[in-house]
């Protein structure tokens, strides 16, 4: 018998393979890449006699003009921008994660590490995030980012904490 590997109808990647059978006579398709005299005949576009190449990676085989490719496959995994720290899912086959995107999900107050290709804890951020979530004194708030940061950017940090106090306990996750 003779095996048909058959594409799905909208991606057209492999997704599985049957033995031919005399339901597949079909004289309206004339595959291309095949003997046209082969007994039996099928929709070229959607099936193949080749067998298709074993998925390696992030790759999934398509059919393309009778013949199976390796193309990209990073749908359905979930990315965050280091940059701006928003999560991000590919959807479509072929799409490839942009420059900057990682699947390592980002904890609060963490910020991107390039040299260690890695979230690391930011200091500020937390302590960001710690004030957010209590109700503290201005000159208690100020003395404490006085020790951590220093002098001179202390009030730029603590006029933003307070201005954004709101958005800040936003972004908390719910426990």
């Amino acid at each position: 018998m003779t095996t048909l590997y058959l594409a799905h109808q909208g991606t057209l990647e492999y997704v599985s393979n049957r033995e031919l059978t005399d339901l597949d006579r079909n004289p309206k398709f004339a595959p291309k890449t095949h003997d046209p005299a082969d007994e039996f005949i099928y929709n070229p576009r959607l099936s193949s006699l080749s067998r298709p190449p074993a998925a390696e990676g992030n790759k999934t085989p398509v059919l393309s003009d009778g013949d199976w490719l390796l193309v990209d496959d990073y749908r359905d995994i979930d990315y965050w921008d280091t940059e701006t720290l928003e999560k991000k899912t590919i959807s479509a086959l072929g799409d490839t994660p942009e420059t900057g995107w990682t699947e390592l999900e980002p904890e609060p107050g963490q910020i991107w590490d390039n040299s260690a290709g890695a979230w690391i804890d930011d200091a500020v951020e937390q302590w960001k995030i710690a004030i957010a979530a209590t109700d503290v004194d201005m000159p208690r708030a100020i003395e404490d980012i006085w020790d951590v940061i220093g002098i001179s950017t202390a009030s730029t940090y603590v006029q933003e904490i307070y201005a954004n106090k709101k958005d800040i306990r936003a972004q908390q996750p719910v426990e």
